[in-house]
């Protein structure tokens, strides 16, 4: 809901509470997927920022992209 609603800060918390529930990073791409087919690319954004920060909360170290 709070990825559909454009909240970053809230979804970023409950990305942490989600992966320290247990949730995987397959389960946490497929919440994500569900907001993006309402909302598009904004929410798609925000998204990526809740997956890169739940990959760090993973130790998985993430590369930047270079434009």
């Amino acid at each position: 809901m709070n990825a559909a609603r454009m909240y970053e800060r809230s979804m970023v918390y409950h990305t942490k509470g989600a992966i320290d529930g247990g949730a995987t990073l397959p389960e946490l791409v497929e919440y994500l997927i569900v907001p993006y087919l309402y909302n598009g690319a904004q929410v798609l954004k925000i998204g990526i920022k809740s997956l890169e920060y739940a990959l760090s909360l993973k130790g998985i170290e993430v590369e930047e992209e270079r434009v």
